[in-house]
């Protein structure tokens, strides 16, 4: 049992309910691609993260604010709070949410 992938599958589920794409940064450089633009450019990034990063309490508000939706989408409570517990120890270190920035421009 993976706590934390019940979680992101639960943040998948949810985001997809609500007519968003959770895999929409992968499809972006082919979506500009499509709308003409060019020199298109991709950045994706993946953070580590330690106790104490400003980044964390973002990522645990955004937990514990979802917790109820996620567990009505089939997310065992006791995995929200193992993945809330995780995030809060003092030795915690991992990766947060992956970032995709793609751009392009107008051709001449």
């Amino acid at each position: 049992r993976d706590p934390l992938a019940e979680v992101l599958a639960g943040f998948h589920r949810l985001i997809v309910s609500r007519g968003g794409d959770p895999e929409i940064g992968r499809r972006l450089p082919v979506l500009l691609e499509r709308a003409g633009l060019v020199d298109i450019t991709v950045e994706a990034r993946l953070p580590f993260v330690r106790a104490g990063d400003h980044r964390l309490p973002v990522t645990v508000a955004t937990i514990d604010a979802l917790a109820p939706m996620l567990v009505a989408s089939g997310v065992p409570a006791s995995a929200v709070d193992e993945v809330l517990a995780e995030y809060e120890r003092p030795d915690y270190r991992g990766f947060d949410m992956p970032q995709v920035a793609v751009w392009g421009r107008r051709p001449d």
